[in-house]
């Protein structure tokens, strides 16, 4: 046993002499090699040691780029993810609007006028304010849209400056450029709004005969306002509602929750 031993001992560093001596045969080669490579690197004026220290910095930066692809996969997958969420979103809320149209047109008859569908655009003032400088008048534009898409609106501060400043948005200049330049994150935000339920009570304040003047209750005195809400519980006019939407009409008053205004007989 001791012999065998003793002989597998000898073989083994026999094998690891032979290793060791071709290893050195080969590093002599590389290091020839490289000297070789430095004195013609300084022939053209370049300094070898940091051409050298640049191509391991490149060799590491390898396992990057290939993260940086995987990344990028996973980014893409998770937009696309995003943007049928998005949908599905739209859906919903298309779903809720063409309800409160259908109840609107029920009721319609019953009405001097017609109640429409109007979003509250105040979440999506503030949210572009945060773009920064005077959005005044580019705001003001937005008011007085009567149809809006969100996900069309973020796709246009997307393309940029020019695209907000075609039909049906018009922005000014200024606010174009503002928001088009307030960054990705801002336009995700944009597609993810909802614009929520308001109330909102007018009272027609001309006297028999005259034509109608409607007042909104923030602009009305003490009086006009008791008399508006007066009206309103006493009224058998008809009552249009949602699971999110009620508007209550009198024959002098009008009350408005959410995205609708109506006039009453």
């Amino acid at each position: 046993m001791a012999e065998r031993l003793a002989k597998a001992l000898v073989d083994a560093d026999t094998s690891i002499a032979g290793t060791k001596a071709e290893w050195d045969q080969r590093r002599k080669g590389i290091e020839e090699r490289y000297e070789k490579l430095l004195r013609e690197l300084q022939k053209s004026n370049v300094d070898g040691a940091e051409f050298i220290r640049l191509r391991k910095q490149i060799e590491e930066l390898r396992p990057l780029l290939e993260c940086k692809e995987a990344l990028k996969r996973d980014l893409a997958s998770n937009e696309d993810y995003r943007r049928k969420l998005v949908s599905e979103w739209e859906d919903i809320k298309s779903f809720e609007s063409r309800e409160f149209q259908r109840a609107a047109a029920n009721v319609s008859g019953k009405l001097r006028g017609r109640v429409q569908v109007a979003g509250n655009r105040e979440p999506l003032e503030q949210l572009l304010r945060e773009a920064g400088g005077d959005l005044s008048a580019g705001l003001e534009r937005l008011r007085s849209l009567e149809q809006m898409s969100l996900p069309d609106l973020a796709q246009r501060c997307r393309e940029g400056k020019d695209a907000l400043m075609k039909e049906p948005y018009r922005l000014p200049a200024g606010s174009a450029a503002r928001i088009a330049q307030s960054g990705p994150d801002l336009f995700l935000r944009i597609e993810e709004l909802d614009l929520p339920a308001t109330t909102k009570v007018e009272l027609n304040t001309a006297p028999d005969g005259e034509p109608e003047a409607w007042r909104s209750l923030e602009a009305l005195s003490t009086g006009q306002k008791a008399t508006a809400v007066l009206l309103l519980l006493e009224s058998d006019a008809p009552l249009v509602g949602t699971s999110r939407r009620t508007t209550s009409i009198t024959a002098s008053s009008r009350m408005t929750w959410c995205r609708s205004w109506a006039t009453p007989n």
